[in-house]
């Protein structure tokens, strides 16, 4: 049925007489491999979320953070705008004075720091998104913050924990 010459004239027909199921294995390895690349796609879409809940938590955070920072300036603010009224009518002194002025620019460097950190996780979440940055994202904030260029109202940290339901640490 067949020839071993280099050349042959015709029809040229071949069999196999026993393979050990080689044909059948071939195809349950392409099963396989499919199966495993839609497995491989369900994760990379389930790590993606996951990447994106994390990102907004963490945007959460920081907003968060920038507000009881804020918080402790004012009240940096507050304290020596004080020392300063009292010191003017005698009962303060001038180290008072100067430890309420370093105290107010340390608050107002850590309100800085948290504002670039809850920028970075901004366009991190933006860039996730897919989502174009707004205008300007250099100083975002809540609401009822000054020096704010972005105003952002998100939910809070809590709840969003509680709809992915992990549960709060109390504190002591």
């Amino acid at each position: 049925l067949t020839t071993h010459s280099s050349y042959s004239i015709g029809p040229v027909l071949s069999y196999t007489f026993w393979d050990s199921f080689s044909s059948r294995r071939s195809y349950e390895s392409l099963n396989k491999l499919a199966e495993a690349r839609g497995q491989d796609h369900r994760s990379t879409g389930l790590q993606l979320l996951m990447t994106v809940r994390a990102t907004y938590i963490r945007v959460q955070l920081a907003l968060e953070e920038l507000r009881l920072v804020n918080g402790s300036l004012e009240l940096a603010r507050a304290q020596d705008h004080d020392i300063a009224s009292r010191f003017h009518a005698g009962a303060a002194t001038k180290l008072d004075g100067v430890t309420s002025s370093h105290q107010v620019l340390s608050f107002e460097l850590q309100f800085k720091q948290k504002q670039a950190d809850l920028s970075a996780a901004l366009k991190d979440l933006l860039a996730l998104l897919g989502t174009r940055n707004p205008k300007d994202v250099s100083h975002p904030g809540p609401p009822d913050v000054d020096q704010v260029s972005l105003v952002l109202n998100l939910d809070s940290l809590s709840s969003t924990l509680a709809t992915l339901g992990v549960e709060q640490i109390a504190a002591p």
